[in-house]
């Protein structure tokens, strides 16, 4: 931060099912938000069925952009990933962001060939082959050729 005044914050609860909620709100009491949170004022909200809800992690942003970017990047971390930040463990954090395959797609032998490099920055919602995988699954199958028939 600059020293300038926050214009929000990036918050994470835990909430009573165990699960965690990562939102940004703009002001500078993450407290008053929890308590929100815990009134239930939406049923549709997230939380509205898993309160009470604690707080257990907030940073201030002094940029809106860089709030909702970093909101962004926490929401596509592991569990692992997130309760290390909670923990402040910068040695895990460091340790987790490492590139690589995450151990389950290495272990399934059918999605082994598909795994890609993950990292913090990378949020998948279910791994697909590269288009020339595709194109080379579809040749073994008698789907394509190899020559044009143009």
């Amino acid at each position: 931060m600059t020293g300038n005044r926050p214009v929000g914050f990036v918050y994470m609860l835990r909430c009573a099912d165990g699960s965690y909620y990562i939102g940004s709100h703009r002001g500078q009491d993450p407290e008053r938000r929890v308590h929100e949170h815990n009134q239930g004022d939406d049923k549709h909200a997230y939380t509205f069925t898993r309160r009470p809800v604690e707080l257990v992690y907030s940073e201030n942003f002094d940029r809106y952009e860089d709030m909702v970017a970093y909101e962004r990047r926490i929401k596509g971390w592991s569990r692992a990933k997130k309760e290390a930040l909670i923990r402040g463990d910068a040695n895990a954090l460091r340790d987790l962001s490492a590139r690589g395959a995450r151990p389950a797609l290495i272990t399934h032998p059918s999605r082994r060939r598909f795994a890609a490099p993950q990292d913090e920055e990378v949020m998948c919602s279910k791994m697909t082959p590269h288009p020339e995988e595709r194109i080379e699954d579809a040749r073994r199958e008698g789907w394509a050729t190899k020559t044009k028939d143009r």
